[in-house]
């Protein structure tokens, strides 16, 4: 049961679509930490749970496996007296694997943040521990922040990027955070400087430190949320369309945006594998001769399997490669690859005559009439409208 006493000011805005952009990270296995307080006297160990290798899968997290005990982070909680450490308290701590970060404070207190493996997730993202260990409050980020601030905040695959420092304060009960702003261009991949939230271990409260920087956080986070819906809005009707190949004929990165797109919308692989692609520039364009050799040493590459994509402005010049390179394929040396390339169908026909001995599967982007979405995919696009709908 969470002992949650919130101040009203946090309560403001309704719910919103998560942002659709997420940046790649990693976490290092988590090890024993000491957070001592400010004044010397007390110190936080925490000992983190075993896990099995370098990085948990994030169920575990969720659901710690029962083959590998404890089942959570342990917490010791020492003092110092007369020049030795004395334990004043031993307790399993709320996280599965470890707190990410703690404070410590005078009289055995603690406040713990967040989740090893997912910042800003769970239940946990703020416990506030008393002297003798109990938890006796806990948060999640949707607790203490309003809804369309945490759905505009920077976020990873695995975590939101709701906060940079904790440190205590000097009236020995309160912990201060510095609360990322959201990015007011609606940037989900950027931070827009910080705000500072107080956490009251004795009061059991979470405030702003002043109501006129928090005022004007929530005006940012509002207008940053407002740019990222109508930016949403715009991919779920591209998403929705059928996919046509960019104008012009440089090798930009509408091209590989488009290939890989391409990808996602038809090979069987698109949830576990990701594609090489590359772009013939056409025969009188700058840098034809780089991009036409780029191609051919994917084609005799016998290593490659998977999804391997081509295109081109100039469906003669893709042809041309293709048809150059055929007689350097080994036989069969493609058989585990899925070639995919924009021609039409009279040069379809033409390439994957020329390549039926790499063993290759061969299939044609439809450059004219465009590539559907898949099904499940426009299902999803409709079931966040529906949630945008709710707000």
């Amino acid at each position: 049961m969470r002992m949650v006493r919130l101040t009203p000011i946090f309560l403001g805005f309704a719910g919103l679509l998560v942002g659709g952009s997420a940046l790649a990270d990693s976490w290092a296995p988590p090890s024993v930490r000491e957070y001592p307080s400010a004044d010397g006297q007390w110190r936080l160990t925490v000992e983190p749970r075993p896990i099995r290798g370098a990085m948990d899968d994030v169920q575990e997290v969720a659901a710690p496996a029962a083959s590998i005990t404890p089942t959570s982070a342990m917490g010791i909680m020492q003092q110092q007296v007369d020049g030795r450490w004395v334990t004043a308290w031993k307790k399993p701590l709320r996280n599965a694997i470890a707190p990410v970060d703690a404070v410590t404070l005078p009289g055995g207190r603690a406040v713990t943040l967040d989740n090893w493996y997912s910042l800003g997730h769970g239940e946990d993202v703020i416990v506030v521990y008393d002297g003798a260990g109990a938890a006796i409050a806990h948060f999640a980020l949707d607790d203490v922040l309003p809804a369309a601030y945490v759905k505009a905040l920077p976020r990873s695959v695995s975590s939101l990027h709701w906060r940079s420092g904790a440190r205590a304060l000097d009236d020995g009960r309160s912990v201060l955070l510095e609360v990322h702003v959201p990015a007011a261009d609606g940037d989900p991949e950027a931070e827009g400087g910080t705000v500072d939230v107080i956490v009251d271990a004795t009061a059991v409260t979470v405030r702003p430190a002043s109501d006129a920087t928090w005022a004007a956080a929530l005006a940012t986070a509002s207008s940053a949320r407002a740019i990222q819906i109508t930016q949403e809005r715009q991919h779920r009707a591209h998403a929705r369309a059928p996919l046509l190949p960019p104008s012009g004929a440089a090798a930009s990165d509408a091209w590989f945006d488009y290939l890989v797109d391409v990808f996602f919308r038809l090979d069987p692989e698109h949830r576990d594998a990701y594609p090489l692609a590359r772009i013939v520039l056409p025969a009188d364009a700058p840098g034809h001769r780089a991009s036409a050799r780029d191609a051919h040493d994917l084609l005799v590459d016998d290593a490659q399997s998977g999804a391997l994509m081509f295109a081109s402005a100039s469906p003669q010049a893709l042809l041309d490669v293709i048809l150059q390179a055929a007689p350097d394929v080994r036989p069969g040396a493609l058989r585990e690859a899925r070639l995919y390339v924009l021609l039409d169908p009279v040069r379809f026909d033409l390439a994957r005559e020329a390549l039926v001995a790499s063993g290759a599967a061969l299939v044609r982007i439809d450059g004219e009439h465009g590539v559907p979405q898949r099904p499940e995919r426009l299902e999803q696009l409709q079931r966040e409208e529906d949630e945008e709908q709710k707000e």
